[in-house]
């Protein structure tokens, strides 16, 4: 998995930094991203933090926002 840039999502979460940490650990190059305390900003509601982002990176750990009927 050595140079393979990965993305995670809810990287401050229970299972984004579960992933987080074994992606490392296996050698991948990751790239932590929520709305506070990551590597890159990202914000399932701001399209414009999606590029910079997904930017370099060959695999993408999504975790979608929670189901709600308006933006928290």
């Amino acid at each position: 998995m050595s140079g393979i840039g990965v993305l995670v999502t809810g990287a401050t979460g229970t299972t984004g930094s579960r992933v987080t940490a074994v992606a490392r650990s296996a050698g991948a190059e990751v790239r932590t991203a929520s709305r506070h305390n990551s590597d890159v900003l990202f914000d399932w509601y701001a399209a414009s933090t999606w590029p910079s982002a997904l930017d370099g990176c060959g695999r993408v750990y999504l975790v979608p926002p929670p189901v709600s009927t308006s933006r928290p």
